[in-house]
């Protein structure tokens, strides 16, 4: 093969992976599944429609954050075939330092709460600052992978983040976070996992 066969082959790869379709919907249907029955619990937890200890509160949510990251690492370890486009490769970058950075944060604050209990606004936070990141990954990756989509996606998220602020300490907030969750988590990871 020639210098410019090489080059010819490796445009057609690059070509074709521009627009080969983003992964990660599986992904994301897992954790936006998970997220959303952990907020309408916790909801109902804190509303008093499910008649259970607030402590309950501190097994739920680490065990979403393990089922997620045992089904993360599971649907990844099962991933066979196909190339590794440049969208995909960045696509699964920034979630996989957007989780980890979550899942530090979420277990520095049960952390506080075990040694110095603390009132829910800091737990209430989480949430514009989680629902923001997501809105940052999806940038990146509509940005990288030229899909409007994603792009969508990260607006709506930005939108829902603002609109938390405005809910902080109150019960609503974890209802419009169950609804926001499902809408900017599990639903585009279902198109997404649909378009493959």
């Amino acid at each position: 093969m020639s210098t410019q066969d090489d080059l010819a082959y490796v445009r057609s790869v690059a070509e074709k992976g521009a627009d080969a379709p983003i992964g990660g919907g599986r992904v994301l249907m897992l954790w936006g599944g998970l997220t959303t029955i952990a907020l309408t619990i916790d909801w109902a937890l804190i509303t008093g429609i499910m008649a259970l200890p607030r402590w309950v509160l501190l097994i739920l949510w680490p065990s979403v954050i393990l089922l997620g990251w045992i089904g993360t690492f599971a649907m990844r370890s099962c991933r066979t075939g196909g190339t590794v486009t440049h969208t995909n490769a960045t696509f699964g970058a920034v979630w996989m330092a957007s989780g980890a950075f979550l899942t530090i944060l979420a277990f520095a604050i049960i952390g506080k709460q075990m040694t110095a209990p603390v009132g829910p606004e800091l737990y209430d936070m989480l949430l514009p600052i989680s629902t923001g990141i997501y809105g940052i990954a999806f940038a990146t990756s509509g940005s990288v992978g030229r899909n409007r989509l994603l792009w969508v996606v990260a607006l709506m998220a930005f939108g829902f983040a603002a609109t938390y602020v405005f809910l902080l300490g109150t019960p609503t907030l974890y209802l419009l976070a169950a609804v926001g969750t499902a809408l900017i988590m599990f639903l585009p990871g279902l198109i997404l996992t649909l378009r493959r």
